[in-house]
């Protein structure tokens, strides 16, 4: 998945692409660092520098083994953090400390 965006915020299609398994190469706007690559789910290059996006692509394009390692990250990231069970296991979370809060 290409996300080529010079200003992003949480980017949907980002989370669906990384939901669907897809490796990722994205420019380093917002979130999109902490997302991406701090969790070791995909690449990701200065938004004006062109070239580094273009190497960027020919790398993934040509190793196989690790857009299939890069895909795998990024379908755990997401299912451990942002599935429906997930995001509603932290908002049972914060109900449940919300009540003994008020006790």
């Amino acid at each position: 998945y290409v996300l080529s965006s010079h200003y992003e915020g949480m980017s949907n299609t980002l989370l669906e692409a990384m939901a669907c398994g897809l490796p990722v190469v994205a420019t380093r706007v917002s979130g999109i660092v902490e997302l991406v690559v701090d969790s070791g789910c995909g690449l990701a290059v200065e938004a004006s520098d062109f070239s580094a996006f273009a190497r960027a692509l020919i790398e993934l394009a040509a190793d196989e083994l690790r857009r299939h390692d890069l895909g795998a990250k990024g379908r755990a990231k997401i299912v451990a953090n942002y599935s429906i069970a997930a995001v509603a296991a932290k908002h049972e979370g914060v109900y449940y400390q919300t009540l003994i809060e008020s006790e």
